[in-house]
């Protein structure tokens, strides 16, 4: 790809927290992007 692209996660802690993942993505998909 001709560009940059970063992933920051942050870590906070908590009681009876939990992450969201979102639907996974196509090559072609991420290739119109």
């Amino acid at each position: 790809k001709d560009s940059w692209f970063s992933h920051l996660a942050v870590e906070v802690p908590g009681d009876e927290t939990s992450n969201e993942w979102l639907e996974p993505v196509t090559d072609e998909m991420y290739d119109n992007l």
